[in-house]
This record gives structure tokens, C-alpha cells and sequence, in this order.
């Protein structure tokens, strides 16, 4: 599938997100009783990831999930007290392989397994319900996600070699840009403060991989660079204040 399909199935499932959850911030915000509170928030999430690579490039193919972790700052700007802009600073240690055919002549599998480090800034919009039972409250986030590269490093596998670690920089895209959207609860055991918990999704719109990825491969890959995504699904553990 071509990044132009993938860009518009992304977008449109991030819309369909988005519009399913006006109904519920247009009656939440109509009845809540209690009085607008701090319209800034901050606090600190961690997040465990579970991600793969989504591959147009011929002869490339995912190696499977593979675990990662990020913890950060995050902070909401209140528009209305249901509606918020959020956005945040994480460290992300993200892992994930790919697999290709380093020969057209005589095929021989090569396996590439990165890890990396990014800084991650996501910016997008909250939508929260009015307390339930004094303490609890449903989200909903939606936005964009930016992720800027800090270090990285592959270890190939290639017969009869039997692991060769570098430095991958050269063959990553020192920034990436991807959708994200969520869902979970808020557990207030203060008036402003609360716990939260959600869980979610992540995909990539722009690729991973460096033009500089492409030549490991001869052949197609010479003529015909394609596009590696990542995608992600998270949940994260976080306290608000």
C-alpha cells in the first residue's frame, strides 16, 4: 500500500475517533455541575510500548513486536473544562526489526534489529467527562506526534555472520511524524489531582528509514525506495496535577 493510502486510512480513523467522541463532550460539558477548575495541568506518564514496522519496500518484512518504554512530562491547557490541548516531552527507547533479501542473485535473508532512542513532543486535543462518583473520569486524547532521534543502534544478521552491531544513525530519519489517539480513566484522589490510565495506538505516516537504509539491498531497492513506518500500541500510567 502506498504512504498516500496509508496517510488517508490514518487520518480518517483519527477523524472517526475524533467525531465519536463530540456527543459525549457536548453532554458531559452541558451537565457537569462542578465549577471550572485550573485550567493548566502537568505531570508525568510512563508508557510501555509494543511496536512493529509496516514495510512498502519489496522484499522487506516486519520481524514481529518488539517491547519498548518511554516516561516523560505532560501538561493540558484547558479550553473549556471537558476540552483540553494537551501536549508533553517523553524519552522513548524504542526496538523493532526488519528483515530483507540482500541479494537478487542468490537470496540470502538478512535480519536488522534497531534499537533507538527518541525524543518524543505529541500535541493534540483531550476530551474528558464530568466526575463519576466524585472521583472518576473518562479521556480521550487524539493528535499528532513528532519524534526527533537521539541514538541508535542496528545489529545485522546476515549468513554466515552471526551479529554485527553499528551505529544506525546514518541509515534512520533523524525525525519521524505519526498519528496517536487514546482512551482510559482518571482516579481524582485530590480535587485536582488524579492518576490515570490509558491505553491506545500509534501509527506512522512518514518513515524510519534514511534513503541511506535502502542500498543494503541491491536491485529493486536501488530503483525503487519504499517506506518503513512504525507503529505502536501503548499504555501508560501517569499522575496529573
Amino acid at each position: 500500500m502506498k504512504a498516500a493510502g496509508i496517510f488517508e486510512i490514518k487520518s480518517t480513523l483519527f477523524l472517526i475517533c475524533l467525531w465519536a467522541s463530540l456527543p459525549i463532550l457536548a453532554q458531559t460539558t452541558e451537565n457537569n455541575p462542578e465549577p471550572r477548575r485550573r485550567i493548566f495541568h502537568a505531570g508525568f506518564q510512563a508508557k510501555g510500548l509494543f511496536q512493529w514496522t509496516e514495510n512498502d519496500q519489496a522484499g522487506f518484512s516486519d520481524m514481529g513486536m518488539r517491547p519498548g518504554f518511554a516516561y516523560g512530562l505532560n501538561a493540558e491547557f484547558g479550553i473549556t473544562p471537558n476540552v483540553l490541548l494537551h501536549s508533553g516531552v517523553f524519552h522513548e527507547f524504542r526496538a523493532f526489526g526488519i528483515q530483507y533479501d540482500s541479494t537478487t542473485a542468490s537470496p540470502m535473508l538478512s535480519n536488522n534489529r534497531f534499537s533507538a532512542q527518541y525524543l518524543q513532543v505529541p500535541f493534540g486535543l483531550t476530551m474528558k467527562t464530568g466526575r463519576i462518583a466524585n472521583s472518576w473520569a473518562l479521556v480521550f486524547r487524539a493528535g499528532l506526534t513528532s519524534h526527533f532521534l537521539l541514538s541508535s543502534t542496528v545489529n545485522r544478521q546476515e549468513p554466515p555472520a552471526t551479529g554485527i552491531e553499528s551505529n544506525a544513525n546514518s541509515y534512520l530519519n533523524i525525525a519521524w511524524v505519526g498519528i496517536q489517539g487514546d482512551a482510559g480513566l482518571l482516579y481524582y484522589f485530590h480535587e485536582s489531582t488524579a492518576v490515570s490510565f490509558q491505553v491506545g495506538y500509534s501509527g506512522g505516516l512518514t518513515s524510519i528509514l534514511s534513503a541511506n537504509a535502502f542500498p543494503f539491498m541491491v536491485g529493486d531497492a536501488w530503483n525503487n525506495q519504499g517506506s518503513t513506518r512504525l507503529n505502536t500500541i501503548h499504555a501508560t500510567l501517569g499522575i496529573l496535577f
